[in-house]
């Protein structure tokens, strides 16, 4: 048996002969899933296949334009001579296909500083003068 979304963004084509027969092992059953919506925004949903003693779910997502930015999470400054100062760069890419301003925050006591509160990072491919979806964050150490 299928047991179909209750979403009506997500259209799930199959042969309606199985819709409340049982799948037999060592057969299969195709299963198209068609998106369409007018409204940008996340979708989540899922279709069940139940058979006897056996129930799977498979999730449905559709994810509006984000941006997917990527960085290296840890920052080595290596070996810091004692009242010395160091900095190192943090890369930031976006992947994605939204341009987005990313913001950093630094406690005032701490002894890291950073050389700018945001970094304007544009979608891949912006193809416009000055756009760029790579931009640096300065980290020092003192």
């Amino acid at each position: 048996m299928i047991v179909t979304p209750k979403n009506s963004c997500f259209n799930v084509l199959f042969d309606k002969k199985a819709k409340n027969s049982l799948v037999v092992p060592g057969l299969y059953l195709e299963v198209i899933v068609i998106f369409q919506t007018d409204i940008v925004d996340d979708y989540i949903n899922k279709v069940e296949f139940i058979t006897e003693g056996f129930k799977c779910e498979l999730e449905l997502k559709a994810f509006k334009p984000q941006a997917i930015v990527y960085f290296e999470p840890i920052v080595n400054f290596g070996c810091v001579v004692a009242s010395g100062k160091k900095t190192e760069a943090v890369e930031f890419v976006n992947e994605g296909v939204v341009d987005i301003t990313l913001e950093f925050k630094v406690e005032r006591q701490s002894e890291i500083s950073i050389n700018t509160e945001k970094l304007d990072l544009y979608k891949k491919n912006a193809n416009k003068p000055g756009q760029r979806n790579k931009a640096s964050l300065y980290i020092t150490y003192e």
